[in-house]
């Protein structure tokens, strides 16, 4: 997705041993008064956003304003460019008193503006200033003592992959925003949401691999079916792009198992009762991205992506226990193990 920035600032937030924070403000220009490689390194930081699969990132969620986007956050959208620095002031006094002391995260803050898909969006991204050493050979040296040297260079942004905070408006998906946020943890809250002033769904990876496990539990443990995993599977929402609510999911697995989907949800819910949170989904995602595991004790365990390993393997039992049978893909060919 390509971004074209029309204005941006950039201002510091400093926290001291004694936990005190501060905002050092830097300043806002257009996007046209940088250097072109310097604009095209900006503009990078929101097209990696854009770009984020929510789907297999459990970093990068959607979220939505709750209730309305904050002012201080809203004015970035509509202000006048030459107004922008000025309101980047203004949410930046808010990401200061949202801050906890205790976090020691300073580091720089960088807003952007500018036109992606057609509509006006806007980055902001919290860095982490580095230092960094490069060993470097001096061609022009005259001399094998001054053609090595190693030069110090301070305060590097991250590489737009490497960001640890970040928030989109809007987002490419159908939610007011994206938010980037690696201490996320699965556990979508914190000062940034709170700065952002949103709320944020589980991360898509964690919410699919959630709502499959509790799928084949409830079908094995509620119904009694030995073939647990093999109506979950055929009922993974398999393109990139499409995503379905908990309740179609349940119902759809329900029907290919022959089930009541009154019980099969109300089992699913009783077991994780966010699965009927607004703006839950299950979302598609490609089909080796989703990864079946089957731990068989002693440190044994077979795994594989989920749907080719869901029908190759056969779960029984018999009058010696459980057991699990597996076909090789190609069953002409005789598997043959190897010492790893």
């Amino acid at each position: 997705m390509p971004f074209a920035l029309e204005v941006f600032a950039v201002h510091r937030l400093e926290i001291d041993d004694s936990g005190a924070k501060q905002v050092v403000p830097v300043g806002g220009a257009l996007g046209t008064q940088l250097p072109a490689d310097a604009r095209e390194r900006l503009e990078a930081y929101a097209e990696n956003l854009h770009g984020r699969d929510e789907a297999t990132d459990a970093n990068a969620v959607s979220a939505w304003f709750n209730p309305g986007a904050p002012s201080e956050i809203a004015d970035l959208l509509r202000c006048e460019a030459t107004d922008f620095d000025a309101r980047t002031r203004a949410a930046m006094t808010q990401l200061r008193d949202r801050t906890p002391a205790s976090t020691r995260s300073a580091g720089l803050v960088l807003f952007l503006r500018g036109s992606a898909l057609g509509r006006p969006t806007v980055g902001i991204f919290k860095l982490a200033l580095t230092n960094v050493e490069h060993t470097r050979f001096d061609r022009t040296a005259g001399s094998a003592e001054l053609a090595i040297a190693v030069e110090r260079i301070a305060d590097v942004l991250p590489p737009p992959g490497e960001t640890k905070k970040a928030a989109l408006i809007p987002t490419p998906a159908a939610s007011d925003l994206r938010v980037l946020d690696v201490q996320l943890g699965g556990d979508p809250a914190g000062y940034w949401l709170a700065f952002l002033g949103a709320r944020a769904r589980p991360p898509e990876k964690q919410m699919a691999r959630a709502a499959a496990n509790i799928a084949a539990d409830v079908l094995e443990r509620d119904f009694g079916l030995a073939d647990a995993w093999s109506p979950v599977i055929e009922k993974l929402p398999s393109g990139v792009s499409l995503s379905v609510s908990p309740r179609d999911f349940f119902d759809e697995i329900a029907d290919h198992s022959g089930v009541s989907r009154g019980q099969m949800w109300e089992c699913a819910v009783a077991r994780d009762p966010g699965l009927q949170g607004e703006h839950v989904v299950v979302p598609g995602g490609p089909d080796n991205a989703r990864r079946l595991v089957v731990k068989l004790g002693g440190g044994v365990a077979l795994a594989g992506p989920a749907r080719n390993l869901g029908e190759q393997m056969e779960i029984d039992r018999d009058d010696d226990g459980w057991y699990v049978k597996v076909r090789p893909a190609d069953p002409e060919r005789r598997p043959n193990p190897r010492l790893a």
